[in-house]
């Protein structure tokens, strides 16, 4: 057998990599060559497997035993790439290639020792230590020593496969520069360069001469001259030795890693006001291109910046450099500095950075600003008037307010920018927003004279639905404007429907009104006096005619809105708690109801509606209700409707209700903003029910002597449940075999363990006694664990109560002489009604098995000459023997003479008879006219 370790590599490794690999299926031809006189001994879990050493030969290619304890019986195998089906390493492969090329396979090692020894370390690679070769079999004769050659060809690896010293080393080398690498173990010579990449290397002699070409990781990768990758096969056979031929797989590298330094120039480009790299205004950093010479002033690259103001030159060789802005980029004036930049190799890899400061391109702005002062015409300064100025992407990017005077002067960069009128003077309009252009240089500010004109509008007021803000489109919702100054309700005259003055003022079958006159710029107040039918009575408003509120040109609009009445759902939960009292006789279970937390409520709405600006269709489920500590749950303020709740989650240990319930939040009036419908459920505890059957034995018939049972539901039989270890019921520890709770079988013979018992092993056990059954004492266990997930259970095996048996030996005798009397039958009946054919035939008979109890026996048949017995004989079996004897009477043959005389008397009687008959027969015959 294979050591125990080889074949649990081989399963892990079979399992954890590549399928196997068969390079050909019976494939291959095995020869062989004896060396004569040469025997091989392998221990092996210290049984020693021996074999006359021979040359092994696959398709002619040699080859080598990997397995000595299995004898060669087969000569045509399958050949194999994967060596990981014999559960070999890649490591323990390449070790093996070696040693078989510079074993047997080396130049002028072509002799049987060389092959001994290649085998030798073969076997020892793959975990056979104890070989030894002799001159006889069995371990007979001399032993032969090849240590010698083992340690030659050992030699030969670890010599022909030294690499370069600097193998896998890291180098530093500065881009367009050459650096030279001697090697220290004197094996450079005898590698080539395979592959180079960021360098330019050569090899000459000893020395390897590599430049740097790109900045970054370099790499060169050198190969052993004369090594080409050859494959090795595994040969196998059911129940015949594995092969394997061995050529070297792997090719011999050697690499060395190169870092190459350079440089790289970044501009920054700042803006010189704020020496940031935000542009100021419209003004953009993008786009400036930066002139890039070298120390002999060829211009060597161009560095172009982005929206960031940020520009990169490409990898550059060490050395001195100039950067100069040849183009600025839009809005800004060109940098004149020309920057001296140094790339040296102190720098490496990092990036010199150049900060070039612009100047953005600005004018002087001026604004005056003035009032019409009515009637008179007279415009005056307007003082303390606040004005935003924004960009071309509306944002705000300066304010300005005016002096005394009417006055301010500002300065804007480069660009386009909207100046809006933030505040004016009360009951003035505003200004309309203007542009301001900023593209070019100025020696002049650019003014400009800006005047207000007095505020009047009408009022239109829109009525929208607070919630969908959709417009409540309905006639007579009723309003009045005050003045919120005077207290006085606004008048106007109307000339449609009816001419004449108004005070309140009604929206249209559009939901809206205008005023029929303007209103004067002031402060107002609008009362709402009627609500929409279904809506909550509005809140007053209070609005100003200025200009904030100006639309449609001397229109203001009010939207104002109606609140429906909304409702909320409260769910009040209860759950089951159950605890336990200790007792003479057992454990006491009390259960209560407690605030239930935790529980999960889906709600569906019965109508459309929306909730949280999202629209519900009917029947869909749009909110989730989870109680709190105290068992309850409330919603948030939902449209009026019908609504129902079902449950979704409930805490562990306790039984989810998947019935729906539903409830309707009614309106009441205009002025309750607010009702509520309230839910209240109660959930008992997860009760793994837990079944099982008890069964009796039922007496049915005989068979062979032997009476025949049938198992039947057992009605009234009480059971103890216990624990079998210490149990933890909520606080209280309950010692083993305490009875938990007593358990009575319906009619079907059905138990049912319903308490929520913790995880644990319990038992039933019997405790009614009913004769004539056995009472059953055995404990009936069960467990509850964490993988008792069903919610009812029943346990496998049925517990059945055994009926208490006895022999039954039954006997006929003659009741004179109590001898046996042969050719009775009778029937037996049981006490449960049960009635069976007896043949007693013989005499007697032996009834095996009968259960305890009364029996009644009834003769049906005597024996020949004997008088059948007509009563009953009534027994009761109560012991493991019962007898009983039926005794029959002999039936009385009357006397000869006797007999003589009846016999006479007998034929007179039917001769007398006849005549009679023969008589009256003509008689009749006469009276039908037949004579």
């Amino acid at each position: 057998m294979k050591k125990w370790w080889k074949y649990c590599f081989m399963i892990v490794f079979l399992s954890s990599f590549l399928p196997i690999v068969q390079a050909g299926s019976q494939d291959t031809h095995i020869t062989r060559k004896m060396i004569p006189k040469v025997f091989s001994n392998v221990v092996i879990h210290g049984r020693t497997y021996w074999s006359q050493m021979g040359y092994l030969y696959a398709n002619g290619t040699l080859a080598y035993c990997i397995e000595p304890e299995v004898g060669l019986s087969e000569f045509i195998y399958d050949s194999y790439l994967d060596f990981g089906i014999e559960g070999l390493t890649p490591i323990q492969k390449e070790q093996m290639e070696l040693i078989a090329t510079y074993g047997y396979q080396y130049p002028g090692h072509q002799s049987d020792r060389y092959y001994m020894a290649t085998q030798e370390l073969l076997w020892e690679t793959i975990g056979y230590q104890e070989v030894y070769f002799t001159t006889g079999a069995g371990m007979q004769g001399l032993r032969i020593d090849v240590s010698a050659e083992k340690n030659e060809i050992m030699r030969l690896i670890q010599m022909d496969w030294k690499k370069p010293s600097f193998d896998e080393s890291t180098v530093i080398v500065s881009m367009g520069s050459e650096i030279s690498l001697a090697d220290q173990n004197a094996v450079l010579s005898s590698y080539q360069i395979e592959k180079q990449t960021g360098v330019n290397a050569s090899i000459e002699g000893n020395v390897l001469k590599v430049t740097g070409l790109t900045v970054g990781n370099g790499e060169v990768v050198m190969e052993k001259k004369g090594k080409t990758g050859q494959h090795s096969f595994v040969y196998r056979k059911t129940g015949s030795q594995t092969l394997a031929s061995l050529s070297l797989s792997s090719i011999l590298q050697s690499k060395v890693h190169f870092e190459v330094k350079g440089g790289k120039i970044r501009i920054q480009k700042v803006d010189r006001d704020t020496n940031e790299s935000v542009p100021s205004g419209s003004a953009s950093l993008k786009g400036a291109i930066y002139e890039v010479k070298d120390e002999r002033g060829n211009i060597v690259d161009h560095i172009k910046t982005d929206e960031n103001g940020i520009g990169e030159s490409k990898m550059l060789a060490l050395g001195e450099y100039t950067v100069q802005e040849k183009t600025p980029s839009i809005g800004y004036l060109v940098d004149p500095q020309i920057y001296t930049v140094l790339l040296s190799k102190q720098v490496g890899e990092s990036i010199v950075v150049v900060k070039s400061k612009e100047q953005v391109i600005t004018n002087q702005i001026e604004f005056m600003k003035v009032y019409n002062e009515g009637e008179s015409g007279t415009l005056l300064p307007e003082e303390g008037i606040t004005f935003e100025i924004y960009n071309q992407s509306e944002e705000l990017v300066k304010t300005v307010v005016t002096d005394r005077t009417g006055y301010v002067s500002f300065q804007l960069p480069y660009g386009s920018y909207i100046v809006k009128q933030k505040n004016t003077s009360p009951y003035y309009e505003k200004i309309d927003d203007f542009e301001i252009h900023v593209y070019e240089e100025k020696n002049e500010p650019i003014r400009y004279v800006l005047s207000d004109a007095l505020v009047k509008a009408k009022l239109r007021v829109v009525k929208i639905d607070a919630d969908t803000k959709e417009k409540i489109k309905m006639a007579g919702i009723s309003f009045k404007i005050k003045n919120a100054e005077t207290g006085e309700y606004i008048k106007q005259r109307v000339t449609y429907p009816n001419e004449g003055e108004i005070d309140v003022f009604e929206t249209d079958e559009n939901g809206e009104f205008t005023t029929p006159e303007p209103l004067e710029g002031g402060k107002y107040i609008l009362e709402e006096i009627h609500a929409p039918d279904g809506y909550l009575l509005g809140n007053p408003i209070s609005f100003t005619i200025d200009q904030e509120y100006l639309i449609d040109g001397e229109v203001i609009e009010l939207i104002v809105e109606n609140r429906r009445p909304k409702g909320r759902l409260q769910i009040e939960k209860t759950g089951e708690n159950i605890s336990y009292e200790k007792t003479l006789g057992g454990i006491k279970t009390r259960y209560e109801k407690i605030p239930l937390p935790q529980v999960t409520y889906e709600v569906t709405t019965k109508q459309d509606i929306i909730y949280q600006n999202q629209q519900f269709k009917s029947g869909q489920v749009f909110l989730e209700l989870v109680t709190g500590e105290e068992g309850v749950a409330i919603s948030d303020l939902l449209p009026l409707g019908t609504y129902c709740v079902k449950e979704k989650s409930v805490p562990e240990g306790y039984q989810i209700d998947l019935k729906e319930y539903c409830g309707t939040l009614k309106f009441q009036d205009d002025k309750t903003p607010e009702v509520t419908f309230k839910f209240s459920f109660h959930n008992e505890k997860v009760k793994r029910k837990r079944y099982f059957q008890k069964l009796k034995e039922q007496f049915v018939g005989i068979i062979n002597q032997e009476a025949v049972y049938q198992n039947i539901s057992m009605e009234g039989i009480e059971f103890g449940l216990y624990n079998k270890d210490t149990l933890i019921l909520d606080d209280l520890s309950v010692e083993p075999d305490t009875k938990l709770e007593t358990i009575v079988t319906d009619e079907k013979g059905i138990g049912m363990i319903e308490l929520p018992l913790p995880n644990g092993t319990y038992y039933l056990k019997e405790l009614s006694e009913v004769e004539p059954y056995i009472k059953d004492e055995r404990k009936y266990e069960f467990t509850i664990d964490d993988t008792t997930k069903q919610e009812e259970d029943v346990l496998e095996t049925p517990i059945i109560n055994r009926v208490k048996k006895g022999t039954l030996e039954l006997t006929k005798r003659d009741y004179e002489t109590s001898q046996i009397l042969r050719g009775a039958e009778i029937t037996l009946a049981y006490e449960d009604g049960t009635e069976i054919a007896i043949d007693l035939s013989m005499g007697e008979l032996t009834l095996r098995q009968m259960p305890y109890g009364t029996y009644r026996l009834k003769e049906i048949k005597a024996p020949q000459y004997y008088q059948k017995k007509e009563d009953f004989i009534s027994y009761e079996l109560q012991s493991e023997i019962g007898n009983v004897t039926i005794y029959n009477k002999r039936i009385v043959i009357p006397k000869a003479s006797d007999t003589m005389k009846y016999t006479k008397v007998t034929i007179f009687t039917l001769f007398i008879f006849g005549i009679l008959l023969v008589v009256g027969s003509r008689w009749v015959a006469r009276r039908r006219g037949l004579y």
